[in-house]
């Protein structure tokens, strides 16, 4: 991923991962592998497991199955197939329904519906308007008197009635024999519990008290049900256990809090339930209690609902419902380990895996070969790209692929030095001179220009809240001299806090806007790398920054300081110390500047080739499936490591990705027979540089845009960690999250779903061309953008299980007979993950391929944001912003991060050769 964008993703990633921490250690003690099983529709809970444990039936609300169905806004009955992923209805869709759960032999299930009632419609239709009138409904359970207990067979059919009373009957459970049924009724005024036999016959009242008892389930003998009881004002509930015959009835939990659903482990041992007892009215949690009320163990640690538990058959398996993922419930799964006996379930749980479709084995040689010294770390332009490219040109050959081609593009690389650059320093009454390239050199971000001037000193060139680096200094004219980096000994917050400021374009900028006519970089003695010149290269913009500037060696830094009467380590120390803030005029000391920097461009190469449909239904669409390959080098500015000049292997980022597209090709090489739409796979370069090589694809496509019906992005696939996979972009087309839950399900992977589409890498490019766009990625670590990135730390095997889940998605989109619909995402889902921490919200989206022109242009903005309501457009410069000159992305981003909320800003740009004004309002991010 291009560090220009992703450097501040990466902190929002590492925000949010350090939020969860804690609470996944904690949850980590008993619940292993915490699994997202359903993503389709607004809400899915309730699920039970078959007695094979194959198979789950649950509850949700979703889009009508079948054509012509009306639509039904509440919940019906499904099952799913926990290994293939197939999603079948048990009830009739008309109606409401809960409580569903399967016999003990798995050839019928049982559930409440309410489809018999006259006013079934109706209600649905009300609800639908209500729905519609954006109002929402507090959370209350519902005790439709019209529910009645109805079984079918396991694919729907021969549905039979078993309940026929009027008032509430539901919350059914079969017992382990299946010969009876306990449940819920209202039938004689209070809310109790009963059992009747499988057929509907031979009902008997098993519970008596005040106050409603429901949720009833068999233990494992048969001997109990356990069942919770509200007191009569339905303020608090406790979990309680009864005889079938209603005898020997006691309470198992004494909690003073709202304690239900509970559930037995097969073994007998362990209740699981929720309960309200630590986190406040909303916020419920799972626990474990012994029957005899011992022993409570807390599961869950996370904000929101974690309730409706249930045990697999085997015990090793948790399923609850949650709103960890999105706000909304959905059905997760976990590996169970019981208390006190986690190496024992541990050791039950090994089995041995079934043969992968792709061999780890290929994946790892095909990434240390990507990563290997030889290709010197895939730098765009490079002869190690220029390997990178040939080895995947002859893979996509021996995969039997068609159209293997090349793509060149030409991109402005860097600057060089012209032959006029100087550097005098006068030092009273010495001078000294300065060879370029060993006591200093000017900034890739300099201007081209002479000056000549008197020297102030301001500290580390800071300015914000609390922290001044210019105060009280006339820098007017002057040749401003600062340190590079922040205060190195000032506690770790504030660290944190003024390296947001500290980058050398921020400095700049901060220089320009007080009128220095020059700007002066040098590293103290305090801090490293020790004397070492900054190479010249690009940090990813290629706009100079409006001033001059350069970097000076430290000895001739402490030289100008000793001119002036100063010593550069004491004063870095009360710098560092927080003693100063500010600077000092150098007395005495002038420089005289020059720098004269040319542009360099040079030709990166995308790579790619098809698959192509041979169906005989085929169409003219494809399917694009890509990764970059390039990377940095040997370093340079988008290095995350100590030393500039060692070689980034970029094994994990994205030497991964690649070798996906090269196994996924593979494998689809094989099998264009059955494919109804083509498939290209491409290998992006310049994507470390800003999305080049997938901008260059996209305004040359080799295919009409139009015809692609959706791009599927791998980067960085290769460091599955606790099984844990991102999907980014969801919110492109309305079918994925209906994909995911469907080809996730007889995985080994936990799979999170983000909506944001906007992403800094390259299927953000396809979706700003209107491309449905994904994005598959295993997380962020220490070793990103560093030299530690090596091949050795891949899980070969993990990716092999993300490629599988990304096969699936990719043979249903050239397969199916109907394309994904695009949708454009307005605002940043709570599914997502932020790329940025700014304060105020445009919804601008900068162009990052664009050249050296200065300005931000813009490659469009968010619907309904800011910019659009301010008018902003695709194509505009944005040369002014809040009357700070705008001249690259990075002055954007520190003028963006001064805007207030709610306040209006001026921004200046250009459009069609001419300056239009316009005003925007910064809103709160949402």
């Amino acid at each position: 991923m291009q560090r220009c964008r992703f450097a501040i993703f990466a902190l929002a990633l590492f925000a949010a991962a350090l939020a969860f921490a804690g609470d996944a250690d904690r949850e980590a003690r008993h619940l292993r592998h915490i699994k997202q099983l359903t993503f389709d529709g607004s809400r899915s809970g309730e699920g039970y497991f078959s007695p094979d444990g194959n198979r789950i039936v649950f509850q949700s609300t979703r889009a009508p199955l079948k054509p012509g169905e009306a639509e039904n806004p509440f919940y019906q009955i499904f099952t799913m197939d926990l290994r293939t992923g197939e999603l079948r209805r048990l009830s009739p869709g008309v109606g409401k329904t809960t409580c569903s759960f399967f016999r003990p032999d798995g050839k019928r299930a049982l559930f409440a519906s309410t489809h018999l009632d006259p006013d079934a419609l109706k209600k649905q239709r009300d609800e639908i308007e209500f729905l519609k009138s954006g109002k929402e409904r507090r959370y209350s359970w519902d005790f439709d008197d019209s529910y009645d207990i109805f079984d079918c067979k396991p694919d729907g059919t021969d549905l039979r009635r078993l309940t026929n009373a009027k008032g509430y009957d539901a919350e059914a459970a079969y017992s382990p024999d299946g010969k009876r049924i306990c449940f819920c009724s209202a039938r004689d005024g209070d809310r109790e519990i009963y059992v009747m036999d499988a057929d509907g016959r031979n009902r008997h009242r098993v519970t008596v008290d005040p106050g409603y008892d429901g949720g009833p389930f068999f233990s494992p003998d048969g001997k109990w049900i356990v069942y919770r009881h509200f007191t009569p004002d339905d303020t608090k509930a406790e979990i309680m256990m009864v005889r079938p015959d209603g005898s020997d009835k006691h309470q198992v939990t004494k909690l003073g809090a709202m304690s239900w659903s509970p559930y037995f482990h097969p073994g007998g041992e362990w209740i699981v339930f929720c309960s309200n007892k630590d986190g406040g009215f909303a916020n419920f949690e799972l626990y474990l209690v012994r029957p005899d009320g011992a022993q409570l163990t807390r599961l869950t640690y996370r904000d929101g609902f974690d309730g409706l538990p249930v045990f697999s058959p085997d015990g090793r398996k948790l399923m609850w419902t949650s709103t960890r993922a999105s706000g909304k419930s959905q059905l997760f799964i976990a590996d169970f380990a019981e208390p006190w006996t986690e190496e024992k379930a541990e050791s039950g749980r090994r089995k041995t895996e079934s043969k992968k479709t792709f061999d780890p084995a290929a994946i790892q040689k095909e990434i240390t070969y990507l990563a290997s010294p030889a290709l010197e770390g895939r730098k765009t332009a490079s002869p190690g790209e220029r390997k990178a490219a040939a080895f995947i040109e002859k893979n996509f050959r021996a995969g039997g692929l068609r159209d293997v081609t090349q793509q060149p593009f030409e991109f402005q690389s860097g600057v060089g030095l012209g032959p006029n650059n100087f550097f005098e320093a006068a030092l009273g009454a010495e001078k000294a001179g300065g060879a370029v390239d060993a006591d200093f050199v000017p900034l890739a971000l300099s201007t081209n220009g002479e000056v000549e001037g008197e020297v102030v000193f301001a500290g580390y060139g800071i300015v914000t809240q609390g922290y001044d680096s210019f105060a009280h200094l006339d820098v007017k004219d002057k040749i401003v001299l600062v340190l590079r980096f922040q205060p190195e000994a000032a506690p770790e917050k504030e660290q944190e806090r003024l390296r947001h400021f500290a980058p050398l374009r921020m400095k700049a900028m901060t220089a320009r806007e007080r009128g220095a006519k020059a700007l002066l970089v040098a590293t103290g003695p305090s801090s490293l790398p020790r004397d070492q010149l900054i190479p010249r290269g690009s940090d990813g913009s290629f706009a100079d920054s409006g001033i001059v500037a350069a970097q000076v060696t430290r000895k001739l830094a402490e030289r100008m300081f000793a001119a002036a009467g100063k010593d550069l380590k004491a004063t870095q120390d009360a710098l560092d110390k927080l003693e100063t803030q500010g600077g000092f005029a150098m007395t005495g000391v002038r420089v005289k500047l020059r720098v004269e920097l040319r542009k360099q461009t040079a030709t990166g190469h995308n790579v790619f080739a098809s698959v192509r449909a041979g169906a005989r239904d085929r169409t003219n669409e494809t399917v694009v499936v890509g990764a970059h390959y390039d990377h940095l080098g040997y370093g340079g500015e988008n290095s995350l490591g100590a030393g500039f000049e060692e070689i980034h292997p970029g094994a994990d980022d994205n030497a991964s990705g690649t070798a996906g597209v090269l196994e996924l090709a593979r494998y689809f090489g094989k099998r264009a027979k059955s494919l109804r739409r083509d498939v290209l796979f491409a290998c992006f370069s310049g994507e470390e540089l800003g999305v080049l090589g997938s901008s260059a694809f996209c305004k040359k496509p080799p295919v009409p845009m139009s015809n692609i019906v959706a791009m599927i992005n791998m980067d960085m696939v290769g460091r599955l960690t606790e099984r844990r996979l991102a999907v980014q972009g969801v919110g492109s087309a309305a079918i994925w999250p209906r994909l995911f839950e469907r080809f996730a399900a007889g995985l080994p992977l936990c799979v999170t779903l983000s909506s944001d589409p906007y992403l800094p890498t390259d299927s953000s490019t396809f979706y700003q061309g209107g491309v449905p766009a994904l994005n598959f990625f295993t997380g962020s670590h220490r070793d990103y953008h560093r030299p530690t990135d090596t091949a050795d730390k891949i899980n070969a095997g993990g990716e092999a299980d993300v490629l599988e889940l990304v096969r699936r998605v990719v043979e249903d989109l050239a397969t199916r007979p109907d394309r994904p619909r695009f949708e454009k995402v307005a605002e940043r889902s709570p599914m997502g993950v932020g790329r940025d921490r700014l304060r105020a919200y445009l919804g601008t989206i900068p162009d990052y391929s664009e050249g050296d022109r200065p300005g931000v242009k813009l490659s469009g903005t968010r619907p309904g944001s800011p910019a659009e309501k301010g008018g902003l457009r695709p194509g505009d410069v944005i040369v002014k912003f809040g009357g700070k000159q705008i001249r690259n992305i990075y002055d954007y981003t520190y003028a963006l991060d001064s805007a207030k909320i709610g306040q209006p800003v001026e921004i200046v740009v250009q459009r069609d050769g001419k300056d239009v004004t316009l005003k925007v309002t910064p809103e709160q991010r949402k």
